[in-house]
């Protein structure tokens, strides 16, 4: 008898042992922060209200996680966040930013090979950084995203729609394992390219560019092209931009760019018989192009009278008409530029080949010292380095063309 009563309370025993009592039962969580940081807590309420939530659906998500079983801090606020996103998920993505912006997220859902199914959740969970991320919580540095803020406002990019082209860069740097931060300013350069340029600039800055595009035949998204790598040196976008740019540009053509053959052919023969030297003369041509874009005057004429007024002020220099004019002043320009201080001008631009491209290839710098020191001019020089650039052969490599434009531009900018 007393072994059967031992038995039985043994048994009793063993069976309530695996129950706890009561007060050992998992503990609800009161609010986000009895199992979060603060930081993450107040991260997670900024996603709340990016996605039009009340501030206590935060603790239920957290709750839960926290029931799922979920033990460290990570993988309690993913889940929160997939919480939060899955109870907007009857909506679209724009009810909450622009359509634009939509378009661009599924792209990134797209290259980044989201299944289907998935998309939605994908695109309202980047929604939510969107609201709630900075430049900064990506790239890491205040200098660098003031920078590309800086330059993303000239051309009218703000707010979400700059950080939806650094979430782009982001996966662009991560799928081809490149900087982060030259991706956002590739973002940037495909959108001035690919926008309208009364979008970004003022009308009549475009219509200065549209008109320097006709006449020369330098199709204008490569125009603005260059335009980003102007402003993005810190020139402001006004009339000084588009002077560099044209600057930049101006090598990039030739007279028969302008004219037909026939009528290039007889402005330098005609500027040949009067001794005007073959580079003065396509100088001349550039910088007539600008007053006929600024003037709306015809240029062909223009171009001829500063041939008749080049030798007649030979002849009779101190005559009233040779006062300092638009044509007297392009002379001045076109003669300095023509081999005035040669070594001088050589040694200005080997200073900033060396300062400003301290890491620049050994060979692409060899080869570039190579034309700088055979070109006899200025002039020369920058059309050497457009032909270069220009050139899409295998005799010039990418690395090369590459450091050509940013020296160009270093150039017409310093």
């Amino acid at each position: 008898m007393k072994l059967l009563l031992l038995f039985a309370f043994l048994s009793v025993a063993l069976a309530t042992d695996g129950v706890p009592p009561l007060q050992y039962q998992l503990h609800i969580p009161d609010k986000c922060e009895d199992v979060l940081a603060i930081k993450v807590c107040d991260s997670l309420r900024k996603t709340a209200t990016a996605l039009k939530l009340k501030s206590d659906e935060v603790k239920n998500a957290v709750v839960d996680a926290y029931q799922k079983g979920l033990a460290t801090t990570t993988e309690i606020a993913n889940a929160a966040e997939d919480f939060l996103v899955n109870k907007v998920m009857t909506k679209k993505c724009e009810d909450f930013t622009s359509a634009d912006n939509c378009q661009k997220l599924r792209d990134m859902a797209a290259k980044a090979k989201v299944e289907a199914s998935k998309v939605k959740a994908y695109v309202l969970k980047q929604v939510a950084v969107l609201k709630t991320k900075t430049c900064e919580d990506f790239i890491m540095s205040v200098d660098k995203c003031t920078k590309l803020r800086d330059l993303a406002t000239k051309v009218k990019v703000k707010g979400e729609e700059f950080k939806v082209m650094v979430l782009a860069a982001l996966q662009e740097a991560q799928q081809k394992g490149t900087d982060k931060v030259k991706e956002v300013y590739n973002n940037i350069k495909n959108y001035i390219v690919s926008t309208r340029c009364e979008d970004m600039f003022n009308p009549d800055l475009c219509a200065a560019m549209r008109k320097y595009a006709a006449k020369t035949k330098v199709a204008l998204p490569k125009i603005l092209e260059t335009s980003f790598e102007v402003l993005k040196k810190g020139v402001s976008v006004g009339k000084a931009m588009v002077e560099k740019v044209f600057d930049i540009v101006d090598y990039f053509y030739d007279c028969e760019d302008v004219f037909d053959k026939g009528s290039c052919d007889r402005l330098r023969n005609w500027a040949a018989t009067f001794k005007i030297k073959a580079d003065e003369f396509e100088v001349a041509v550039r910088k007539y192009v600008r007053i006929a874009v600024e003037k709306a005057t015809s240029f062909y004429k223009t171009l001829k009278d500063f041939i008749k007024e080049k030798f007649y002020c030979r002849i009779w220099p101190s005559s009233n008409k040779c006062q300092i004019s638009d044509a007297d002043v392009i002379a001045m320009i076109a003669e300095d530029d023509m081999g005035t201080k040669v070594e001088a001008w050589k040694q200005k631009i080997l200073d900033i080949l060396n300062k400003r491209f301290p890491g620049l290839d050994q060979k692409v710098r060899e080869h570039i010292k190579t034309i700088i020191e055979k070109s006899k001019s200025f002039w020369q020089l920058m059309r050497n380095f457009a032909k270069e650039i220009k050139n899409q052969g295998q005799q010039v490599s990418q690395k090369i063309r590459e450091a050509l434009r940013k020296l160009m531009v270093e150039i017409a900018t310093m």
